[in-house]
């Protein structure tokens, strides 16, 4: 498990590596979503003036995302998140990939609103 204090820059490196289109996870387990994926969904609601719900986003837990072996996250059309086990309580890792979901994509990161809602380095 990667420690709490790595640097910003590395973690981003890590999400980054996970935000193309269509990923193939290795050993996705069901996800119950806790506080971690609500405060995360609230934060990029209020940031990006969106109204997604938890319970819209199907969530899992993956062992690798295969050709992304750095990843941490990976969204995948039209309604799944992928989080590395490990990383499963990682806000900023869970509120990036929710934007993934509320921008139905965007894996060049084009939107102000990665800069804005703070989930780019």
């Amino acid at each position: 498990m990667i420690p709490f204090n790595m640097p910003r820059i590395l973690l981003f490196c890590l999400v980054l590596a996970g935000c193309t289109t269509m990923v193939e996870p290795v050993g996705p387990v069901p996800l119950t979503p806790g506080e971690v994926q609500a405060n995360a969904v609230a934060s990029i609601n209020a940031c990006a003036g969106s109204s997604v719900r938890v319970s819209d986003i199907d969530w899992y837990r993956v062992d690798a995302i295969a050709g992304h072996e750095d990843a941490a996250g990976a969204w995948n059309p039209p309604n799944v998140i992928y989080l590395l086990d490990g990383w499963t309580d990682n806000r900023m890792v869970t509120a990036h990939e929710v934007l993934h979901h509320v921008l139905r994509g965007d894996s060049g990161h084009l939107s102000a609103l990665w800069t804005v809602c703070g989930v780019m380095p």
